[in-house]
């Protein structure tokens, strides 16, 4: 297994039968992040983008990714708006890997390829590093566990809505829209549960059991998913 640190991520089509159903990508071990340090993390971000942008894929693969999450309140660095939500999650405003291998599958072929730049090095150095880089993933790729193969169950699942609550809120926001005062919404239940298996494992029975075109995961450090 990967450990946190390194920050192991997943974007994945995991819903076979859906017409935008593809890939897989996943990486780990970032050569760089961008995270709630940075006073202004999107300008940051596509700094970084322009600098990189020049390294090209092969026979059209992907050649590296800047994957991780933005959170909504991200929007208050930048906005001037009244904050009237309650803060209760303690979830980072911006936390951005750039990953330099991937391991890419390609489920209407079920061709799996290991592409590695050598990022951040330049010249020789890049590809030394691009080869070693690939060399690991082989290894972990050959030698590690399989995810999801667990016998842990979670206990009693919290959910920060009831069925009949959440139901409401759908009614409420169809509502909004008919009126004109909103044109979409993304409603969300947090759920909770004790359990021994890891966020890895439980992305895995999740997926296995509500497969769908785009899902992901996103580790963002040892104590953050």
């Amino acid at each position: 297994a990967i450990p946190a640190a390194l920050r192991p991520v997943i974007l994945d089509s995991s819903d076979a039968d859906d017409a935008d159903a593809r890939w897989l990508i996943a990486g780990w071990d970032p050569f760089e992040t961008i995270g709630d340090s940075s006073t202004d993390p999107l300008a940051e971000l596509d700094e970084a983008l322009r600098k990189f942008e020049s390294v090209p894929g092969v026979d059209g693969l992907l050649p590296g990714a800047a994957i991780g999450s933005l959170s909504y309140d991200l929007g208050r660095r930048y906005e001037r708006l009244p904050s009237t939500a309650l803060a209760d999650a303690q979830c980072p405003d911006a936390s951005i890997g750039l990953y330099d291998r991937l391991v890419l599958h390609d489920y209407r072929s079920s061709e799996t390829w290991i592409v590695s730049t050598g990022l951040p090095a330049s010249a020789e150095a890049a590809d030394a590093r691009a080869r070693e880089r690939a060399r690991e993933a082989v290894e972990l790729l050959d030698l590690g566990p399989e995810i999801g193969r667990t016998s842990h169950c979670a206990g009693q699942v919290l959910s920060s809505h009831t069925s009949g609550t959440y139901a409401e809120t759908v009614r409420r926001v169809q509502e909004f829209i008919a009126a004109g005062d909103i044109y979409q919404a993304n409603l969300a239940r947090r759920c909770m549960a004790l359990t021994e298996a890891t966020p890895a494992e439980l992305y895995d029975r999740l997926c296995r059991a509500n497969p769908a075109a785009f899902a992901a995961f996103i580790r963002m450090g040892p104590t953050s998913d």
